[in-house]
């Protein structure tokens, strides 16, 4: 490989060093415009070094072609510069997804994470297993992400997944490195290190928004990831379980389970305000699939 190439390589990963670090902590209008001015940067230097070399330093025996190599050349330099401009998408191949999470006007930046969930919710869900597709960072996602507000720290947008698609919009899991406690009295949840969350779309009395409810991985062992929002029963349960049958007294409502997820209607009686641990929310009893 020629010492130009190696340059070339070079600058493109420092680029993408830097914007997978640096941008993950700015605010989502801010990500697009920095992505373009890194790639211009890249083209500039990369086209600098080019002109800098001395002609005769490259195959002096095809001199006559000098004109064709700086087109043939910038081919590599624009791939690169394509790759970073699409940084909404993915900063490189193996960076971080600069998900829209949070709402820049109220001032909302939970931060992105790169980190990866712990290993015993990697273990129990294989919705978070599976490669991350289009779906899962497409408009209807960033939707549920823009209502991710600054209870929450340490979004880990490559590990975003489309759970379910209802009449009202996507249904998110969401892990993060940290929700924060919020509530009091029956209301009250406590701070959660490591959380899986879900956005929940719902129409309130003037909009729609998505509710979120937010576990540990003790709650999802423990079949109590389960939140009721707009007279649904959802929730996050782990491998191996086909079925879910939801209890509030001697109300029962049985549930199929999908990619690690449930939604059925709430038994009658069901909180419906927010998805809460609150007495009046439904247990759930698992049933797994056999072998």
């Amino acid at each position: 490989m020629s010492a130009r190439r190696v340059r070339a390589k070079t600058i493109a990963s420092a680029a993408g060093a830097r914007l997978a670090e640096g941008l993950a902590q700015a605010p989502f209008p801010a990500r697009s415009a920095v992505a373009l001015t890194e790639a211009l940067a890249v083209l500039r230097e990369q086209r600098a070094a080019a002109q800098q070399q001395p002609a005769a330093a490259a195959r002096p025996e095809r001199a006559p072609l000098r004109g064709r190599p700086w087109r043939v050349r910038v081919t590599r330099p624009l791939a690169v510069g394509i790759a970073l401009v699409a940084v909404s998408g993915a900063a490189t191949a193996r960076s971080l997804w600069l998900a829209p999470a949070g709402n820049p006007v109220y001032g909302f930046n939970p931060r992105l994470a790169s980190s990866a969930p712990p290993a015993a919710q990697l273990d129990a869900l294989a919705v978070l297993r599976r490669a991350q597709t289009d779906a899962d960072r497409g408009p209807g996602v960033a939707v549920a992400l823009n209502d991710i507000n600054n209870l929450t720290s340490g979004v880990r947008s490559d590990y975003v997944r489309v759970l379910e698609r209802t009449a009202g919009g996507a249904a998110v899991l969401v892990p993060v490195e940290r929700r924060d406690a919020s509530g009091t009295g029956v209301t009250a949840q406590s701070a959660i290190a490591d959380a899986l969350c879900v956005y929940y779309p719902f129409s309130g009395p003037a909009s729609r928004n998505n509710a979120a409810a937010c576990w540990s991985t003790q709650q999802l062992l423990a079949g109590r990831a389960v939140a009721v929002i707009g007279g649904r029963a959802y929730g996050v349960v782990p491998d191996g379980v086909a079925s879910v049958v939801i209890t509030l007294g001697a109300q029962h409502e049985s549930a199929a389970v999908s990619g690690n997820f449930f939604d059925v209607p709430a038994p009658a009686g069901a909180g419906s305000a927010v998805p809460t641990t609150a007495p009046v929310l439904p247990t759930i009893s698992f049933s797994r699939s056999s072998g």
